[in-house]
């Protein structure tokens, strides 16, 4: 089975609303899919969500607040660190729309290795050690294929707690250790393919186009300048 996978937090308006953008387009272009929303926020906030995909699965996220290691900003994503463990599982965040199709993606369902996306710099928090030079590694878009254990490196490398070692612009993620995990993980894998930064663009800034754009902030700023822009040029595209 196919499955692909959202999480959505407390974020801002437009964040929920490219969520309804991200599922809608992914399943345009990659309709074979099993959807899953994955949420920490009130459900209420989903409504909209829920009834324009009514055949997505949701998972609330409250029993992991109870866990050895809390969840913590960013790091919510890991909870649980596979939904399927005999399918190909497919994370996605919220704020990455899908304008075309993408062949690693189709790679990835069919094939029996790991995918990553490039990142722009190695902001892996208390992991960066542990990641191989020169990846550069953004965890907006990860894949685990049948039977890869993502649990075995969550439980020896989080010893105690996340680290809040996210600031800046990017302290409303609190931690970078998720996707310093996410990437020594992957990477270790015998086979693993990486969606490049051409391909997935980054659109915290202006939006540049690709064949998916990346809103990075946009669920935590309303006046997100690039997603606007985007929603006025293509409002009617995946009506």
């Amino acid at each position: 089975m196919r499955i692909a996978r959202w999480t959505i937090g407390p974020v801002t308006q437009a964040g929920f609303e490219c969520l309804s953008l991200s599922i809608a387009s992914f399943c345009l272009h990659h309709p074979d899919a099993q959807i899953v929303v994955c949420y920490n926020c009130p459900l209420n906030n989903l409504e909209n969500i829920v009834a324009r995909f009514p055949h997505a699965t949701l998972v609330n996220q409250a029993q992991h607040l109870e866990a050895d290691i809390p969840p913590m900003g960013v790091a919510w994503k890991l909870y649980p660190t596979r939904l399927c463990p005999e399918d190909h599982e497919l994370c996605i965040d919220n704020d990455i729309v899908f304008v075309k199709p993408l062949e690693e993606i189709e790679r990835f369902y069919e094939g029996n290795h790991t995918l990553l996306l490039e990142g722009a710099n190695r902001n892996y928090g208390q992991f960066a050690q542990h990641v191989p030079q020169p990846y550069c590694i953004n965890s907006g878009v990860y894949g685990m294929p049948p039977h890869f254990r993502l649990q075995k490196y969550f439980d020896f490398y989080v010893k105690d707690e996340w680290k809040l070692n996210a600031f800046g612009r990017h302290a409303a993620n609190k931690t970078f250790d998720e996707q310093g995990l996410v990437a020594l993980a992957l990477l270790s894998n015998p086979k693993f393919d990486i969606i490049s930064a051409e391909t997935l663009t980054n659109c915290e800034k202006q939006l540049i186009w690709g064949r998916a754009l990346h809103f990075i902030s946009l669920n935590r700023n309303q006046f997100h300048r690039p997603f606007r822009i985007f929603k006025s040029t293509l409002r009617k595209m995946f009506l």
